[in-house]
């Protein structure tokens, strides 16, 4: 069996749920979450945010903030139900369009101020002096882990990877998002040895 991949940091550090199926359903029982991973959770939930024809489908009339991440967010969601699904076509169409608009949210502070201010409070300091650290701590916990998720499945159910599995479309995503990501060196090696060299080897 190839290796699994995962960023190296304590499970203990997130603030965002852990991947599972549940991810955008899990609420936690209320007292047992901390402020900031109540927040997170709120988050996840703009994916449910109700949209009109033209806001969701042209992107007009959205605010710079909370629901233009809530529609990224349910890109986000659709793609991740249909890869659950093996619905591949599906997933890679939502997978698309979350990436083609993410850059523009991902570069402004502006936005995740706004999505600070609304969904963790004012209160929350730690946030509100670098807004784009929220967007780290986005990319880094809730899209490259579950890549990680993915591509950790796929090479758990099959014996022989094909240089067009499914595993490595996750790794290239992986690959995509380490410019937005904020990682140790330690934690790029262990997201792209594992994969990298089982490519390397397919190809001899």
């Amino acid at each position: 069996m190839e290796s699994m991949i995962a960023r190296c940091v304590a499970r203990s550090e997130r603030i965002f749920p852990e991947i599972t199926p549940d991810l955008y359903s899990i609420t936690g029982p209320p007292g047992t979450l901390s402020h900031d991973r109540q927040a997170a959770h709120r988050l996840l939930a703009l994916s449910n945010t109700a949209f009109s024809f033209r806001e969701r489908f042209l992107g007009r009339g959205l605010d710079e903030g909370p629901r233009e991440l809530g529609r990224l967010l349910l890109d986000h969601r659709l793609a991740f139900e249909a890869e659950m699904a093996a619905e591949h076509n599906r997933a890679d169409f939502f997978w698309n369009q979350f990436y083609e608009r993410f850059g523009t949210v991902a570069r402004s502070s502006l936005a995740w101020k706004a999505v600070i201010a609304e969904v963790f409070g004012k209160t929350n300091a730690a946030f509100l002096d670098d807004p784009l650290q929220l967007c780290k701590r986005f990319v880094n916990e809730v899209l490259i882990d579950t890549h990680c998720a993915f591509y950790n499945g796929r090479i758990q159910e099959t014996d022989t990877l094909s240089l067009d599995d499914r595993a490595f479309v996750h790794f290239a995503y992986i690959e995509k998002l380490l410019g937005w990501a904020d990682l140790s060196k330690e934690s790029e090696a262990s997201l792209l040895k594992p994969p990298a060299l089982t490519q390397a080897r397919l190809f001899e």
